[in-house]
């Protein structure tokens, strides 16, 4: 849900018209073909559990995600957030894998980075994935809020 309360920053950050244009064009086989080339979606949407190596926990969780569709309102939000940085990057003349890195980087700022180095270690341990499950992209999503009203403030 962190993901869904994320789009008034995704408009803040990329504007109405970017917004609109990536909420419009998530079926777009261009952008899907974008998505693809995105090292940063790529790992954090790649299944890295195998079934051996899951416990219960976990296994009841991922079902429970699955059945209330929890995930895909994740992924939708990401997405959205991450085509509107896409379209904001390219009208700003970015081409090629240039637009690709920024756009990732964008958006890694935004919804929260769950790569290797990203991410701080309690919120990937075992209990850290219990108990503070949606911490990490508030944290971030906090963050990102007072870094834009300092900037206002100074303004």
């Amino acid at each position: 849900m962190a993901q869904a309360l994320n789009l008034p920053d995704t408009v803040r950050d990329n504007g109405l018209k970017n917004t609109g244009w990536a909420i419009t064009h998530l079926r777009n086989q261009e952008v899907r073909r974008m998505w693809q080339k995105s090292p940063f979606l790529t790992e954090r949407y790649t299944e890295t559990g195998g079934k051996f190596d899951r416990n219960w926990w976990q296994k009841t969780q991922s079902i429970v995600s699955k059945a209330t569709l929890l995930d895909t309102v994740e992924k939708t939000f990401v997405r959205i957030n991450w085509t509107a940085n896409y379209s904001r990057l390219k009208s700003q003349g970015l081409t090629g894998r240039d637009l690709i890195t920024q756009t990732d980087r964008a958006t890694a700022r935004a919804v929260g980075d769950r790569s290797l180095g990203g991410m701080p270690e309690v919120h990937k341990s075992a209990i850290g994935k219990m108990f503070l499950q949606f911490t990490y992209e508030t944290s971030e999503n906090w963050k990102n809020n007072m870094e834009h009203f300092r900037a206002m403030a100074v303004a």
